[in-house]
C-alpha cells in the first residue's frame, strides 16, 4: 500500500507551497491609529492623520490621507498606509472652543492609540501606552 496515493501528495504539495508562500509574502497594510472616545455623552471626537502639521487645518477641507470621528463611547481606527514613512495627527472635538491638539510626528513603525477625556468645553488626549 502507498504511503500517500497521487491526490493526496498533490494535495499535501499545494498546502506546503501556500503555506511557504504566506510566510514570506510581505505584510501589505500599515500600521493603525486607534482611538478611545471616553468624552461626556453626546460628544464627538475627530481625528486626522496628515503627512504635514499645517498652521489652519479645515476638517472639512483639508488632505488627510485618513480621518474619523465618533460620538462618545464609541471608538475607531484609522489606517496608516506603508509607503507613508512619518505622520502627524490632529484631535479635535466638535463644538468645543478648545484648540485642536497636534501630536507627532510618528514614524510608521508600530500602532499607536489616544483616548480623549472631558467634555466639549475641557477635554484632554492621552495615549494610551
Amino acid at each position: 500500500m502507498k504511503f500517500f496515493s497521487s491526490f493526496s501528495f498533490f494535495v499535501s504539495l499545494i498546502a506546503i507551497t501556500y503555506s511557504t508562500i504566506i510566510a514570506f509574502v510581505p505584510h501589505i497594510e500599515g500600521h493603525n491609529i486607534y482611538i478611545q472616545n471616553k468624552l461626556d455623552r453626546g460628544t464627538w471626537a475627530s481625528v486626522a492623520a496628515t503627512l504635514i502639521q499645517e498652521d489652519n487645518f479645515d476638517w472639512e477641507n483639508n488632505d488627510a490621507f485618513a480621518q474619523d470621528s465618533s460620538r462618545s463611547h464609541a471608538g475607531f481606527v484609522l489606517t496608516v498606509p506603508d509607503n507613508v514613512k512619518s505622520y502627524w495627527i490632529i484631535l479635535g472635538v466638535g463644538l468645543s472652543l478648545e484648540e485642536d491638539k497636534w501630536r507627532g510626528p510618528f514614524n510608521n513603525t508600530q500602532d499607536i492609540c489616544w483616548h480623549f477625556h472631558g467634555h466639549f468645553e475641557n477635554w484632554e488626549i492621552w495615549s494610551c501606552f
